[in-house]
């Protein structure tokens, strides 16, 4: 009998990444929403496939045969690694999928907020013929300000550069050699906020990045300046952001993500005509969407094989 591949929630999967799997496994889909649920499915389990589904230590410790988790995506804080880890089960995620999609999304938020599209496309459309009245600013000469420099933060200083953009960036961890190779200038926070023309939040949520964009350091910004987080929203105080934007003190903002997801309708930053908002869809595309799928399969096919997964998370050194 082929092992058992779980997926804890419904995930869409590309033909190619599904041979992988049925090549080496079993694959079935986890029934109903409960953790007592997931329990019942998840007894006789090799490898858990989850997107977004809380795999709880009691999910781990019911998994008699599990030997891996594979979260559907870059994040995997739905996953108890702690758990995992003492159970000595491998916890792998998918990183660098969709860095090139963040990127330039991020790129579409500062175009579209500065050159106020999403306000030309609606005018047009409602029969009128705005040009003067909606007239935008260039990228050109401005001062892009990178919050966060991994992956997604070094890919938009390369097309912050193709615009012309000074870069810089507050990252935890600069030095001379990457600000030669990816041509930013490294500053502190507080020096990053006050100068910045674009200040695009894209780091990691971490203990020390949660809240790390306050009502203090958006009080920094210039009245000029554009607020853009593709990161998580509960990287900047979304009440200091809104607070910003009603005493207008900010030009404006671009979000793709919330503290709260889905979105309440009643957020007050669905209100602003100068905010463009989207649904966490940044790293989004179909280009980005077939690295994933296939990021998950091949992760999911080594655990199965006995192998540690290329992208592990966690300490567990030795085979199973």
């Amino acid at each position: 009998m082929k092992p058992k591949i779980l997926f804890a929630d419904k995930r869409p999967m590309c033909d190619e990444a599904m041979r992988l799997l049925y090549d080496v496994g079993e694959v079935v889909w986890a029934v109903g929403d409960t953790e007592y649920e997931l329990i019942r499915d998840v007894k006789d389990a090799v490898v858990v496939i989850s997107g977004l589904r809380f795999i709880s230590r009691n999910v781990i410790f019911a998994a008699e045969k599990l030997r891996g988790i594979v979260a559907y995506g870059v994040g995997y804080d739905h996953i108890d690694v702690a758990a995992a880890t003492e159970k000595k089960v491998y916890v792998a995620n998918t990183p660098g999928v969709n860095v090139i999609s963040v990127a330039e999304y991020a790129v579409g938020l500062m175009l579209s907020v500065a050159r106020r599209i999403p306000q030309q496309n609606a005018s047009v459309k409602a029969g009128k013929w705005l040009r003067w009245e909606l007239m935008g600013n260039e990228l050109w000469g401005k001062t892009l300000g990178i919050v966060g420099l991994g992956q997604v933060g070094t890919h938009l200083a390369i097309l912050g550069k193709a615009f012309g953009m000074k870069v810089l960036s507050f990252t935890r961890h600069p030095s001379k050699e990457r600000a030669e190779k990816w041509g930013v200038e490294f500053v502190d926070l507080n020096t990053l906020m006050k100068t910045s023309d674009f200040v695009v939040v894209c780091c990691a949520l971490t203990d020390e990045t949660r809240g790390m964009v306050s009502e203090k350091e958006i009080e920094l910004m210039k009245p000029s300046a554009y607020l853009i987080n593709v990161a998580r929203g509960q990287v900047v105080d979304e009440h200091a952001l809104v607070k910003a934007l009603r005493e207008k003190r900010i030009a404006g903002a671009g979000v793709d993500v919330f503290e709260k997801e889905p979105v309440d309708p009643n957020n007050p930053l669905l209100k602003f005509d100068n905010v463009i908002v989207s649904a966490h869809v940044a790293g989004f595309s179909v280009e980005s969407m077939k690295r994933l799928q296939m990021t998950v399969a091949e992760e999911a096919v080594r655990i199965v094989k006995g192998l540690p997964p290329k992208y592990q998370v966690n300490k567990v050194s030795h085979k199973l």
